[in-house]
This record gives structure tokens, sequence and C-alpha cells, in this order.
């Protein structure tokens, strides 16, 4: 990804945003040849993404079945069709079951994502028809080094909440609420400057707030980037 030239104003796809469905689009239409433009209003990128819980409800997920965890495509669309109450699009409902763990498959072909099932967690409503009270829908990214990102790292919106707990990390996620010793190389947050914030004595606290400084809301900010996919 690379600054776009100010003259360069003509692309074959754009997109708005940089949170992960901006990002997927411009990354599936760059693969197939396009040129894209992808546009930014705030001076970070990752949208709310960057800042969410990081998890991703994607039923008959590849990880399910390496790890012998039942599930079914019927069930799936039993569950979506009981939160909406009959009103949801039955298209709609079977594009996002069966591409979901074909998108996360290719994702992770190109662009080295790893994802892993939050162990134990269950669908937000296990009681609904098709829902599952013991989990494996829901998955989350593993560790990614930042430093993959070059000079890009430091333009990336960083949560306000917590960025160096996952969520299998809390306790809704079968961890502690404590971010694991043997990973604090991993997940140092950074400073304003960009570099690493040492991790105080015994570990971050739980409700640790990384400083004010580096919140970056849409509402308020600017600056307009825009970058296009090489």
């Amino acid at each position: 990804m690379t600054t776009a030239p100010p003259d360069l104003l003509e692309f074959d796809v754009v997109v708005l945003g940089t949170g992960a469905a901006g990002l997927v689009a411009a990354l599936a239409a760059a693969e197939e040849g396009a040129s894209v433009g992808l546009f930014e209003k705030a001076d970070r990128y990752g949208g709310t993404t960057a800042i969410s819980g990081r998890g991703c409800w994607v039923p008959c997920n590849a990880q399910m079945a390496a790890s012998g965890i039942a599930d079914s495509r019927e069930a799936a669309l039993r569950y979506l069709a009981s939160l909406s109450f009959g009103h949801i699009r039955p298209g709609f409902a079977e594009a996002f079951i069966d591409d979901g763990p074909r998108v996360f498959q290719w994702l992770e072909s190109v662009a080295g994502l790893r994802m892993k099932i939050v162990s134990g967690y269950p669908d937000y409503h296990p009681e609904r028809p098709g829902g599952r009270p013991g989990g494996g829908r829901t998955l989350e990214p593993e560790l990614f080094s930042y430093q993959r990102l070059g000079g890009w790292a430091e333009l990336v919106v960083s949560s306000h909440r917590n960025p160096h707990l996952m969520l299998s990390d809390t306790t809704l996620g079968g961890g502690t609420g404590w971010d694991p010793r043997a990973h604090h190389h991993l997940r140092l947050p950074r400073g304003g400057g960009g570099e690493p914030v040492q991790a105080p004595q015994g570990g971050w606290p739980r409700l640790a707030q990384v400083p004010a400084s580096r919140a970056t809301t849409g509402a308020n900010a600017s600056m307009e980037r825009w970058a296009t996919l090489t």
C-alpha cells in the first residue's frame, strides 16, 4: 500500500473507509488486477474494527472442522432466521453462511491473517433455534506483529480500551482478564511517538488505557488520507 500522487484521481474501484470491510474489499479488487482508491477521512487507519473486540462470527468455519466441532449450514440459518424473527432475506443469510469460511481461508492465503477459535465463547443467544452454547463459531486473529507493517504501523488507530488483550484473554473468552506474561514482548502498546511503552512490574492492569493522544474519532478528524493498492 502506497500513498497515491495527487494527480491520480481515476480508479477501477473506490473504497471509502479502512475498517475490515473496506480493506477486504480493496484487497479483493486489487488481487483481481483492479486499480483501487482507498479513502479514509480520519488521520488513522482501521476504523471501528481496530478498536473493536476483534471477534468474528463465522459458522461452519475451517477451524471448527479441524477441531472436530460439529456445525451445520442449516443450524446457522435457523439461528439467523430466529434472531430476525423471520425478516432476514434468505439470500443474504445464505451468502453470509456459505461465503464466510471461504473468505477467511482466502485472507489467510493472501494476507497472512491467522484466525483461531475463541474457546467456549457461545453465540450471543444460544437459547435460540440453531444457537451454539458451547462456542466454536467466534474467531479472533492470532497475534500479529506490527513490525510487519513497517511505516504503516504508526498509522493504525489504537484502541482506547485495552489494546493488548485478546478476546480469549478476557473472562468472556475463557481467560483471566490479564495479559499473559509470556506475550508481553509481542503486545506492548505504542507510545505517542511510536516507541514501545514498558510494561509495569506485575503486568498491565486489566483496564489499562492507551494515552489519550492516541485516541482518534472520525467525527472531528479533519485529515483525509487516501492510498492506492499496488
